[in-house]
């Protein structure tokens, strides 16, 4: 079952900067969504629930319920499977600002970051572009301004030196937990609670999705071995490596590489 919704605002609410607005809530079969652009308009999607896995601007990104995906005028993204999973997704875009403070926080804002609690928002920007009213466009426009007041200044502050430390130290190849506390200088209970203040995830949680999205990473992008990417990640052998994998994705590590290559291939 899927519900699309989809829409140009009517005359009385519509306002020139949001072009559309719309949301999918499917379950069941996946939606096509191959690899597309929108000149002239940034484009701002936000999960309220489901999962899929996403690329712009030759990056991947793994999204999930509370994150939001910005994607630029004019560029090229889509979902790595070439389809869209089960999810309940609100989306709009918005034509390029003039200069100014909005134009700037759009410009700086990363293309993934989590922002969970968009959900009221969303729904009074819906609820507002169905009211009619001698005020209904300031009203859109009001609603419009909080959502993303709201969702441009949720990504996290940069994380402390120590954090930072220990976060460069998961890129030198095979580390853990412990080997994270160490480059933090911090105990490992006290890097424990430091690392979920400043991050929001614990850091085996965290160290284990990176592993893993460096390994799509290098699967998408380049023609090493299997076995080789298990190594630069961080695996001791590419059978525990294809296990977890496998558990994450449902996909083995080359079926994944097959099938990912296919949808950006669409362009």
């Amino acid at each position: 079952m899927a519900i699309r919704r989809r829409l140009l605002l009517p005359p009385s609410t519509r306002i020139g900067e949001l072009l559309l607005l719309g949301r999918t809530c499917q379950a069941g079969t996946d939606l096509d969504l191959p690899s597309h652009h929108h000149p002239g308009a940034w484009e701002l999607c936000w999960f309220a629930h489901g999962a899929a896995d996403w690329w712009a601007a030759g990056s991947l990104h793994e999204l999930s319920a509370g994150w939001c995906f910005l994607t630029r005028p004019g560029e090229h993204h889509g979902s790595l499977t070439g389809r869209l999973e089960a999810c309940d997704l609100h989306w709009l875009q918005l034509a390029h600002p003039p200069a100014g403070a909005l134009r700037l926080a759009l410009t700086r804002a990363p293309r993934a970051f989590h922002a969970p609690g968009l959900a009221p928002l969303w729904r009074d920007l819906w609820d507002e572009t169905g009211r009619e009213h001698p005020l209904a466009t300031l009203a859109v426009r009001g609603a419009l301004h909080r959502l993303l007041a709201a969702a441009l200044t949720a990504h996290p502050a940069e994380p402390s030196p120590a954090i930072a430390r220990a976060q460069a130290r998961a890129d030198e190849g095979a580390a853990n937990v412990a080997a994270l506390a160490r480059a933090a200088g911090m105990s490992r209970s006290v890097f424990h609670q430091r690392f979920h203040q400043e991050v929001g995830d614990r850091p085996a949680a965290w160290l284990r999705r990176r592993r893993l999205r460096l390994a799509k990473q290098l699967l998408w992008t380049t023609e090493r071995a299997v076995t080789d990417i298990a190594h630069a990640c961080g695996w001791a052998t590419s059978q525990r490596f294809a296990t977890a994998f496998r558990t994450a994705t449902g996909l083995a590590p080359l079926a994944w590489r097959t099938r990912s290559r296919a949808s950006r291939q669409r362009i």
